[in-house]
């Protein structure tokens, strides 16, 4: 039978979203230890460039996202796991601009005092004071329930502690949510060529 394109075009988003979420749950069901034996050097900007560009927006999102160009840095790692933890971060701070009805995402990396940083900031409802120490938590969501499973935001933590990193969250409940995921230092004779393209 005949489909219209319109009702075609929303089945086959509606599925690719589907698909979306069921593998970023895997992602994080699979993550409880991370194994860094496959660990390679990825460009930190190629990363993020990817991670937006496949990110499945609705419509008018990906307008509310802004990432600053600024000075590149390669970490030891892995592409994926760290594409999957800026899509937990995407999705998070979507949700959050959702709810308080008002927002914008910006992403910027960090250079200053010998230490690679990259920066998350949304401007949507924030994080109460309350749940702050929770967040990095197994499990835990302020979200309503049936909302969040409460695996990302330990996903995304995992994840930065399997490269020698951390992630920190700052957080302004009605104004602002700031995650800063901070990497270490690599020598130079241990950067091979990223194995994601630069965009």
């Amino acid at each position: 039978p005949y489909i219209p394109n319109n009702i075609s075009n929303n089945i086959i988003k509606t599925v690719r979203q589907a698909n979306f979420t069921i593998d970023m749950l895997l992602a994080n069901l699979r993550s409880e230890k991370p194994d860094s034996k496959d660990y390679g050097i990825f460009s930190i900007r190629s990363c993020i460039h990817e991670a937006i560009s496949t990110y499945p927006f609705q419509k008018g999102e990906k307008e509310k996202v802004t990432f600053r160009e600024s000075p590149d840095f390669d970490f030891h790692g892995s592409d994926v796991l760290f594409i999957y933890v800026i899509y937990n971060l995407l999705k998070n701070a979507l949700y959050s601009i959702s709810r308080a009805m008002k927002g914008h995402i910006e992403i910027w990396i960090d250079l200053e005092d010998n230490t690679s940083r990259l920066h998350f900031r949304d401007t949507g409802s924030g994080i109460s004071k309350q749940d702050l120490p929770y967040v990095f938590d197994n499990f835990y969501s302020s979200k309503p329930a049936g909302v969040g499973h409460g695996l990302g935001l330990a996903f995304c933590d995992r994840v930065m502690n399997s490269f020698g990193g951390s992630i920190e969250l700052d957080s302004q409940e009605g104004g602002y949510c700031e995650f800063i995921l901070r990497f270490p230092g690599i020598e130079k004779n241990d950067r091979p060529v990223s194995l994601l393209s630069p965009h």
